[in-house]
């Protein structure tokens, strides 16, 4: 749940399980619920300076079988024409700030000291595209299901834009069709 950006979990008040663990603090008890803050949930948006390359699903998803925990410092990237291997990590005083999120459109500032990685934990699906200081920018899929870019050192102005063809190629089906029935329809009969 730590990498989804998820920070409060609700649990019935008759859950223990949450009680003692490591990591999450109780803010609020109910009659019947509980809310936990957990402590160590990551951004939405943040810098690894580690990859991990491999050229199929299969074997990225081997890598991460049982140890997610790496996905704080490092992101696995699959498919594409990345060959398998490591870039070497770097640490640096990074940030990221939203300065706008949308469902169809996030906007970002990222400043990097060193070269590496911005990785959302939004999901990666068709349709979303990347721009990096107004330049298109390739969107890579880490961790298996999140969005990933590469960025060079520095300060970055970042836009996601979800502009799927499927949308595009709907519409356009739907116009000739509505044009075409409005031509039926006013059409003379004999």
């Amino acid at each position: 749940a730590e990498f989804l950006n998820v920070k409060y979990l609700l649990t019935s008040r008759f859950n223990e399980s949450f009680e003692d663990a490591v990591g999450y603090h109780k803010k609020w008890e109910g009659e019947r619920y509980r809310i936990y803050e957990k402590m160590n949930a990551l951004p939405r948006a943040f810098i690894v300076h580690r990859a991990v390359h491999f050229s199929d699903e299969e074997s990225a998803a081997e890598y991460l079988k049982g140890k997610f925990d790496r996905l704080k410092s490092e992101v696995v990237l699959s498919g594409g024409g990345s060959s398998e291997g490591t870039t070497e990590s770097h640490e640096g005083a990074e940030t990221v700030r939203f300065l706008r999120y949308e469902p169809h459109e996030v906007l970002l500032r990222a400043h990097l000291e060193t070269d590496g990685y911005l990785v959302m934990s939004d999901n990666h699906y068709p349709g979303w595209k990347a721009e990096v200081d107004g330049r298109p920018a390739e969107l890579l899929r880490a961790d298996m299901t999140f969005r990933a870019l590469r960025l060079e050192k520095g300060t970055h102005r970042v836009r996601m834009n979800y502009d799927p063809a499927s949308l595009k190629q709907g519409l356009w089906i739907s116009f000739v069709t509505m044009g075409v029935l409005g031509t039926l329809c006013l059409m003379p009969r004999s």
